[in-house]
């Protein structure tokens, strides 16, 4: 068995094994989730349409992700009242167009791009998959929201974001359900982000396990282009087993790639969620957060590669991420050997510079007292130590990686149970 298939088999166990213990049941509302900076992957309201969960989580694809367990209903489970899940989707879309004003207007908290209306609205995994939420009720919900665009008369102002699956565009085009949508989405400036994570193959799917080869993922460009819509790719920082060091170069490489192809990088530091893999090796340090001082340099890297692109050059999601906000983020955890003070000015740098695309502006906060400080020799230090780590091929750490996981899935189970946690603390004792 390869190594994917092995990691795809324990990642499913460990999610049957949450869903066992944790039991959880779908929420019934008509709110979306989302709606501030916090929860966005831009300067303005990010809405999730609270229902089905993400296909390729119940699969065992998508190794950091633990979006589905919060409050999502598990496909297999409501087929009864699957139809009554799809209503109160389009009911959720249906409050964001009746408020638009509460909802998105005001919630524009960008400094640049301030003629430009933004703002997401999506489904948990992918927009353009029909178990998620049928056609039709998509095919409504677009529909609505252009003529209430329209009626407010702000056809040039707004931009919408839209989450897809490289797969999901390429069968939409096939069906022609594609075709049925472009015109409205066209009007409605729309921008499809595609996950891609890593331009290079074995990050991509074995330590993400994306499940997804180049090919497919150009061809989906190809045709959102021949729709007239613009493109984006999500670039996750902080895969497990990697060094410091391969992080910055796997990142060099794929913002390298996205903007020789005019895509917008969407850039996504990585957090720990409870009841992923993640978060297990975490928990047993055997994961590494992605180190503050590690995100300083790639923002250096972005600054030297980026492009003029429409109708953003690139987008930072939130660093700490949510909802909920996890209680493990880069910023603030055990582990790092950045200094709290430091950490704090590097995400207040961040969060800056996602609303303000001002390069200047975050050297008043980056001042020599952060550049200088005693943890910029310990990030050093790390660095180098990391050299052992990178003298081992990747697939032999990732055979060594999940011989141990196995031996500890049953162990971290009772652990989060036993910790009483919903969202997961950082669990430490009886590991």
């Amino acid at each position: 068995m390869s190594l994917e298939r092995r990691l795809r088999k324990i990642n499913k166990k460990i999610r049957s094994l949450c869903d066992k213990y944790r039991c959880y049941n779908y929420v019934q509302t008509d709110i979306p989730l989302g709606g501030n900076s916090k929860e966005s992957i831009g300067p303005w309201p990010e809405y999730i349409l609270h229902g089905i969960r993400c296909p390729r989580y119940e699969n065992g694809f998508c190794l950091p992700c633990g979006y589905s367990l919060d409050g999502y209903s598990r496909p297999k489970l409501i087929r009864t009242a699957i139809n009554t899940i799809y209503e109160r989707m389009e009911k959720q879309a249906q409050r964001i167009i009746e408020n638009f004003q509460e909802y998105v207007l005001k919630k524009q908290y960008q400094v640049a791009y301030k003629e430009k209306i933004q703002f997401v609205l999506t489904t948990i995994g992918s927009f353009f998959n029909d178990l998620e939420l049928p056609f039709e009720y998509k095919r409504r919900i677009i529909n609505k929201l252009l003529l209430k665009i329209k009626k407010l008369r702000l056809a040039k102002q707004i931009f919408l974001y839209i989450e897809v699956r490289p797969e999901d565009v390429i069968e939409y085009e096939y069906t022609g359900k594609f075709n049925k949508i472009s015109t409205e989405l066209a009007n409605l400036n729309t921008t499809l982000l595609l996950g891609l994570e890593s331009i290079d193959d074995f990050v991509r799917n074995n330590l993400y396990l994306k499940n997804l080869n180049k090919e497919t993922f150009e061809r989906a460009v190809k045709i959102i282009r021949e729709h007239e819509l613009s493109v984006g790719a999500f670039v996750f920082v902080g895969a497990m087993l990697l060094s410091q060091n391969e992080i910055l170069n796997d990142f060099k490489a794929t913002i390298t790639y996205l903007y020789s192809n005019d895509i917008i990088p969407v850039i996504m530091i990585g957090n720990v969620k409870p009841c992923t893999l993640y978060h297990l090796l975490f928990m047993y340090r055997k994961y590494k957060l992605v180190e503050p001082r590690t995100i300083l340099r790639l923002l250096t890297m972005l600054k030297e590669r980026e492009r003029e692109l429409s109708p953003v050059p690139w987008l930072i999601a939130d660093p700490v991420g949510g909802p909920p906000e996890p209680s493990v983020h880069p910023f603030d955890n055990d582990f790092m050997v950045t200094c709290k003070e430091c950490s704090y000015a590097i995400l207040t740098a961040i969060r800056l510079l996602r609303k303000t695309y001002n390069w200047d502006a975050i050297n008043h906060i980056i001042v020599p007292e952060v550049k200088e400080c005693i943890c910029e020799s310990r990030y050093t230090r790390l660095i180098s130590e990391e050299k052992e780590l990178e003298r081992i091929p990747l697939s032999k750490r990732l055979e060594n990686t999940i011989t141990f996981i196995e031996s500890k899935i049953e162990k971290y189970i009772r652990c989060l149970v036993n910790s009483n946690s919903k969202y997961g603390k950082q669990v430490t004792h009886n590991l």
